[in-house]
């Protein structure tokens, strides 16, 4: 493993609780989600809605949504009965659920100043995709989310019409060899208990994850196209991507950006690479009094550095120029991250080719791998697991992030070994 690739972002404001974060105001940025990370992404736009001028997502659940009746199978569309048959329930009520959320809970966060005044979020553009072949997170559940920002008066736009599964979805000349999946055995850059295939952490996965494993756009979800009972299945993409001949990071990105400055083709630059994503201490920044065990997080996170946003002092290349490049946040879906799918996902859902072509960094937050999570296995707090103050600006795993996007807004993020 080369030593780029052990770098560690050591930013020197940190908060470890005693040591002061500056400055005290988030930069300007946007934000981005998957499944559960979705959820999380729209709890990170309202609770940072004053900073936060963006939002893109795929099969998510409205701000609030931990508030409704059965949430857990509400959140996702299912019917209650039987329990995890991923049988959508079509009755749920989410206009009126959505009405008491905007108007109470909602309402009631923003008055305490636990969230910021929802007039902020008036023309934020946010981006929804959600897959016809999605039986995950149903579309029932992304038009309430839809509905819900309307009603805000975000600016809105939908794609609903694809017949993709629960993927991020980017189109075949950003998915490396699309359709070649065959079982979940195969390695693709993750470790499987049936195999022998490398960990995360050793220098032959990360080469393996550069190929993937992405599904074809309609192919769906389930490896084993045999299995007939729903309650047994599972995502069968690693990383958890479609190839739908559909580029939905960069139309998303366009959608957040456009017309205040034109993003560039990520054709334009030198692709994505490998050695421009390094790591984060993600302890350093947790809230006073928090362990990263209790937070629900993994002890590291990813920081995707552009060739153009790098700054060459002492010799590396590897120092941010928060002067010169914007702030992207990326919240992966659960099982996304690290532990379970090496560099793949943060590498091929097209984003750090579109930061290299147009000058922006990501920071791509880590969620806690393991049974004893209780929200699921490497899944971020979309409901309450961690405190009462999760969607808040507040709650411990959106503090985190905040504390790590100040620090990079008021430092040149110099990494070091």
């Amino acid at each position: 493993m080369t030593k780029h690739l052990l770098l560690v972002l050591a930013l020197s404001l940190v908060s470890a609780g005693n040591i002061k974060v500056t400055p005290t105001t988030l930069p300007p940025h946007t934000v981005s989600g998957f499944s559960a990370g979705a959820s999380v992404a729209i709890n990170h736009l309202v609770a940072f809605s004053n900073t936060c001028h963006g939002l893109g997502l795929i099969g998510g659940s409205p701000y609030g949504c931990n508030t409704v009746e059965n949430s857990q199978y509400s959140c996702s569309g299912y019917a209650i009965n039987p329990p995890n048959s991923h049988i959508e329930n079509k009755t749920i009520p989410w206009q009126k659920w959505v009405n008491q959320i905007n108007k109470g809970y909602l309402s009631r966060r923003a008055s305490s100043n636990k969230v910021p005044l929802t007039s902020n979020l008036v023309n934020t553009p946010i981006y929804l995709f959600s897959g016809l072949d999605d039986v995950f997170v149903y579309q029932s559940v992304m038009k309430a989310v839809s509905y819900q920002f309307h009603q805000l008066g975000a600016n809105v736009k939908t794609k609903f019409d694809l017949y993709a599964a629960h993927s991020w979805v980017v189109d075949k000349e950003t998915c490396a060899a699309p359709g070649m999946q065959q079982s979940l055995n195969d390695c693709c850059g993750f470790k499987n208990a049936s195999t022998n295939c490398p960990l995360p952490s050793d220098p032959q996965a990360r080469a393996i994850s550069l190929q993937g494993c992405c599904g074809i756009c309609t192919n769906g979800d389930i490896d084993d196209r045999t299995i007939t009972n729903r309650s047994t299945m599972t995502v069968g993409w690693k990383p958890p991507i479609n190839s739908c001949n559909f580029d939905m990071s960069g139309e998303i990105l366009k959608w957040m950006y456009e017309p205040k400055r034109i993003i560039h083709p990520r054709t334009t630059a030198a692709p994505a690479s490998l050695h421009n994503l390094m790591k984060i201490n993600q302890t350093k920044y947790l809230p006073k009094g928090w362990s990263i065990k209790r937070a629900l997080l993994d002890d590291i996170g990813f920081i995707y550095i552009p060739k153009q946003c790098q700054m060459k002092k002492n010799g590396s290349n590897h120092h941010y120029n928060a002067t010169k490049c914007e702030l992207h946040v990326h919240y992966h879906p659960c099982g996304g991250g690290f532990q379970f799918l090496s560099v793949s996902y943060m590498l091929e859902n097209a984003l750090p080719n579109y930061a290299e072509s147009n000058n922006f960094v990501i920071l791509y937050p880590q969620a806690k791998s393991g049974s004893d999570n209780p929200v699921g296995d490497g899944c971020f707090d979309w409901y309450g697991a961690t405190d009462s103050n999760f969607d808040t600006k507040n709650g411990v795993q959106l503090s985190m992030v905040r504390n790590i996007m100040m620090d990079l807004a008021s430092t040149e993020g110099e990494a070091k070994k």
